[in-house]
């Protein structure tokens, strides 16, 4: 690994924000250039993360249904992490977690003419489709380190679509009237989410209304999906 590319990353970072970048007051060319460093540090960054987590892979004799999760802080870290499974099985869980939960799953449609590149030779063939989901898994982690965890499918799955609400020993959101409502121990509060497009007639630093009053949007679907450890409400709000 080399620490020199790691110092130019940090090298275009510093170059992109000087007093006045940090707040975004600068030309539109000075922002591209910003932005242009910005990608060209994450590029850096990002081949020298793949190569370490590689060569971790390597050494663990990784198979293709294994996954890493790594705590890169400082502190034991113990509780809930949201991470990205590609799978062939619509449905998983993930061994060495103590709790797993799928919260979106994309199916992918496969390649009708992949290229598979061996030592004996390259070929093609249809590769199968697959799917891409978003797992929350309850996991511990020691300082600095990662577990390892194996992908399992399974026959059933554990979110359960139904209700209106979702609700913890605190909080308390629920739908009424096609609004939102949020519920505490000593309150309860009205229609909670208010979307409004509206212009601005303000600059850099401020917001000035156009006086033309804005476009008002209203919740024309919800679902909502729960299990013993997981609860999502997702609202689509549209302009009537």
């Amino acid at each position: 690994l080399s620490s020199h590319i790691i110092w130019q990353a940090w090298k275009k970072l510093f170059e992109s924000y000087a007093h006045d970048g940090i707040v975004g007051c600068v030309s539109d060319a000075v922002a591209m250039d910003i932005l242009n460093r910005n990608k060209q540090a994450l590029e850096l960054g990002k081949a020298q993360e793949n190569l370490i987590k590689k060569m971790i892979a390597l050494e663990e004799q990784a198979g293709p249904d294994d996954i890493f999760v790594y705590n890169l802080s400082l502190k034991h870290f113990s509780g809930y992490k949201t991470i990205e499974v590609i799978s062939y099985d619509e449905q998983i869980e993930c061994i060495g977690a103590k709790t797993t939960t799928i919260i979106e799953t994309k199916k992918m449609k496969g390649y009708e003419h992949a290229l598979v590149e061996k030592p004996e030779g390259n070929y093609y063939e249809k590769e199968p489709d697959y799917f891409i989901h978003t797992v929350v898994i309850d996991v511990e982690i020691a300082p600095l380190s990662f577990v390892k965890l194996r992908s399992k499918p399974i026959a059933h799955a554990v979110l359960k679509s139904g209700g209106a609400q979702i609700k913890n020993s605190n909080y308390r959101f629920y739908i009424e009237k096609d609004t939102v409502h949020l519920e505490t121990k000593t309150n309860v509060y009205q229609d909670v989410i208010s979307i409004i497009s509206d212009g601005n007639a303000g600059d850099t630093y401020d917001f000035s209304t156009t006086g033309i009053e804005g476009k008002h949007f209203s919740l024309v679907n919800y679902t909502v999906e729960t299990s013993e450890h997981v609860q999502q409400m997702r609202l689509t709000y549209e302009t009537l």
